[in-house]
Parts: structure tokens; C-alpha cells; sequence
């Protein structure tokens, strides 16, 4: 009995692992056994092909999964049940990384102490649309409240508010992240951390406009992006996926932060609103379904994007780590650990008061858990919830990586090791 609960544990908790490999970079492609090169610069298998995948320094530009289409409503990102969604994390309009909460009608997206801060992203991309999101900032020196597109490729498109600066907003871009601090303009804006406002992004073929509370702020037309001696535009061109984050600046001062009460800045949200434009009259159709964009070949520019029928998950690699977390789930529910994986409750509930525009509603901080919430591009049932971290899906990436518990919110990375010794000690 022993010896066959050790063996399963072993097998989850290394199945889980996506298997990691060497360094890969613009000038140093991921060899073929180790075919996805992440983000952070590590090439491996497995999860390392999903939404962090860049294409440009992947042993192929197929060799990443595709992104999933463009996808229009009206978002209303409340946390949901993680575990129900693992095994289809793309049927979540959003996923998160770091620490989330519901307040009521809102969500909070979370910065603690010496943390590299919280984001929430959407599973879909967007190949040219509109974003609006309604927002409401950190007012805390050296944090940074952000709403951004961002592609595989690091095509970019910001708009960022610092805590330090409450009268203005930086909006910038970046293609293929090649940093210009020409791309960067500073925009007016008021009252962001007090009142309610609507950040909104406005990108097509031709040009990107940035809209506060539905006015023009800044315009960018492509043809201002050319660059002669490349012979190309520098513009946001290729599929991207909405974030909205809170992180720290660069040169943060710890210590120079006044934290509320429960010992973290944050951001709120409350709805998303996304209209996808048509792609380019160029862009090739593959198949009789089109439901992802799709790299082709060694240019990442838009004319080397594709319109494809090819499936942008993979149900294996999910089906495995769903099973997984279900067992783990079914033994931890007749154990003293299962205690531990739950939301503990707080006894203090603070309240507070924000307006959106001329209406003023009260904002409290939840402590037990009340309903369920529904989320979906059309409908969404308002709710007060207090289980946090067990909304949106947990990236997949950090299926094997370390985390903690704090002040009733999941920090960066759940600890299925940790579940692993945990239950080995039931039997010793």
C-alpha cells in the first residue's frame, strides 16, 4: 500500500514537471529535443510550447503551440474554481500569475513585499481590436499599475501608471522588444488611484491610438515607424494577449512604501471589453476552421501569420495534470493537509468608498465565502467571494514550481513538492 501511494506520488509530482533544457535567446535557437524556448530564456517540452513560447528563438516557428483566436465580449475577471478548470485552462477567459481577489464587485490584483507583483491575462489573442478596461490604480511610490498587449514575439503596447505620478501616464510600444525610449509619451490623465476610469487601446494595421476614459490621448501611425535601414515598420504587428498587472519599479525603495492595513498594494478591475477587428485581407487561411493564429517561417512579421485550423491546446499535457490534481485533491480531503489548502478567514473587514464618475458605491474586503461567481463574454452574475487563488488558471508553467499562502491569497506558484512530502509523512 505504502510502496503503490510513494510510486503515484512520484509519478505526479514528476509529471507535472515540464522537462527544462539549455538557454535560448534571438542568437540561440532551442535544439530539437528541447524544442520551446520560454520567455525567461529556457528552452523544454511540454508547457514550455504554450502562451510564453516565443516562436523567434524556438528550434522552429511551428514549434510552439498556436494562439487561440480572438475572442469579443464583455469580461468580468472574478476568481473561479482552479482545480474544475486545469483540465481545460483554455476554456478560461483569463489566466493569473501571483496573488488575486474579489472585493465585491471587482478584482484585486495584488503586490506584497519584495514580490515581483501579480498579473492577470487572457488566454485569448488579439490580432488587431479594441480594449477598454476599467481600472483603478495604486496610489504607492515606486509600484506600477499596467494594461498592456503583448505578443509571442514581444511586440508590445502600454499604458502604465506610477504610483510616483498621479497626473500622468506613460504610453509606449515596442516591436519585437527592441526598447526605443523615443516610443515612449507621457499622457494627462486625474484622480486615477480615487475614482473609477476607463484605459482604453485602439490598435489596426494603420495606427494605435491610447484613450483615457474615452478620449484620445495619443495617436501613432505606423508609417511614423519605419526604419530604412531595415527596410521594415517597427510597429505592433503580430497576435496578443491582454495583461493587466501591478508590479514594482526597477529601483523600488521597500521601505519607502506605505502598504494598507493587510500588507499589500494593489490594482482593481472591474469589466474588460474587447472588440476584435478582421485581420489582414492578406493573412493565408488554413484549413476549413480557423481558431488560432499561427507563425510561418523565419520572419515574424504579420505576413508570415497564418490563420489556422490547428488546435491551440494540448489535451494530453492536461488531461495528465488534471488526473494528477484530482487525486491529490481526493486523498488530501481525508487528511489533515486539505485543512491547509483552504482560504482561512480574516476577522477584520475593512471597508472603503469609490466612485465611478458621479456614483459612489462600498467596496468591503470579504471573509467568508457567500456564492459563486459566473463568468462569460455575455452575462455575468455580481457576487461577493472570498476563496482566493482558486480563480482563473494558474499558469501553466508553474505546475512544479514553489509557493506560499499569504494573507489569504496564493503567491507565485502553487507547491505540488510540497503536497507530495506532505502526504508521504501520512505514512511514516
Amino acid at each position: 500500500m505504502k510502496l503503490s501511494f510513494i510510486a503515484s506520488a512520484l509519478l505526479f509530482a514528476f509529471t507535472v514537471q515540464a522537462i527544462e533544457g539549455p538557454r535560448c535567446s534571438a542568437e540561440r535557437k532551442c535544439p530539437e529535443e528541447y524544442p520551446c524556448c520560454s520567455n525567461e530564456g529556457i528552452c523544454g517540452t511540454d508547457s514550455y510550447c504554450l502562451d510564453s513560447c516565443n516562436p523567434k528563438s524556438s528550434f522552429r516557428s511551428d514549434s510552439c503551440l498556436p494562439d487561440p483566436i480572438c475572442k469579443a465580449g464583455t469580461f468580468t475577471p472574478r476568481i473561479e474554481n482552479m482545480i474544475d478548470q486545469v483540465k481545460y485552462p483554455r476554456k478560461s477567459d483569463f489566466t493569473y500569475f501571483g496573488s488575486v481577489e474579489d472585493i465585491d464587485d471587482s478584482l484585486m490584483i495584488k503586490l506584497f513585499p519584495h514580490s515581483m507583483g501579480s498579473t492577470i491575462s487572457s488566454t485569448f489573442y488579439i490580432w488587431y481590436g479594441k480594449v477598454s478596461v476599467d481600472f483603478r490604480s495604486s496610489n504607492n511610490q515606486g509600484v506600477v499599475s499596467s494594461f498592456s498587449l503583448v505578443s509571442q514575439v514581444q511586440d508590445e503596447i502600454d499604458f502604465d501608471i506610477h504610483g510616483s505620478n498621479l497626473t500622468t501616464a506613460e504610453t509606449n510600444f515596442s516591436f519585437e522588444s527592441n526598447v526605443n525610449q523615443n516610443n515612449e509619451s507621457k499622457v494627462p490623465i486625474s484622480n486615477i488611484d480615487e475614482e473609477w476610469h476607463t484605459y482604453t487601446i485602439d490598435w489596426t494595421e494603420d495606427q494605435i491610438q491610447w484613450l483615457f476614459d474615452n478620449e484620445v490621448v495619443r495617436t501613432l501611425k505606423k508609417v511614423d515607424t519605419w526604419n530604412e535601414s531595415l527596410g521594415i515598420y517597427e510597429f505592433p504587428q503580430t497576435p496578443s494577449r491582454i495583461q493587466l498587472s501591478i508590479k514594482p519599479e526597477s529601483d523600488i525603495d521597500w521601505n519607502g512604501i506605505e502598504f494598507n492595513d493587510l500588507g499589500y498594494s494593489y490594482v482593481a478591475i472591474d469589466t474588460v471589453e474587447v472588440v476584435c477587428y478582421d485581420p489582414p485581407s492578406y493573412a493565408i487561411k488554413k484549413g476549413n476552421t480557423q481558431i488560432s493564429y499561427l507563425y510561418d517561417g523565419d520572419s515574424f512579421l504579420s505576413q508570415n501569420i497564418k490563420l489556422s485550423d490547428r488546435v491551440p491546446w494540448v489535451e494530453d499535457l492536461e488531461e495528465v495534470a488534471y488526473k494528477n490534481i484530482k487525486n491529490i485533491e481526493e486523498i488530501g480531503s481525508k487528511s489533515p493537509i486539505s485543512s491547509s489548502l483552504q482560504p482561512s478567514s480574516r476577522s477584520s473587514k475593512p471597508r472603503a468608498t469609490r466612485t465611478r464618475n458621479s456614483r459612489t458605491r462600498n467596496v468591503s474586503i470579504s471573509s467568508t465565502p457567500t456564492s459563486t461567481t459566473t463568468t462569460s463574454s455575455s452575462t455575468t452574475t455580481k457576487t461577493t467571494l472570498s476563496f482566493t487563488a482558486t480563480g482563473f488558471i494558474q499558469d501553466i508553467h508553474t505546475l512544479g514550481s514553489s509557493s506560499s499562502i499569504k494573507n489569504n491569497a496564493i503567491s507565485s506558484n502553487p507547491t505540488y513538492f510540497s503536497i507530495f512530502f506532505a502526504m508521504l509523512s501520512l505514512f511514516f
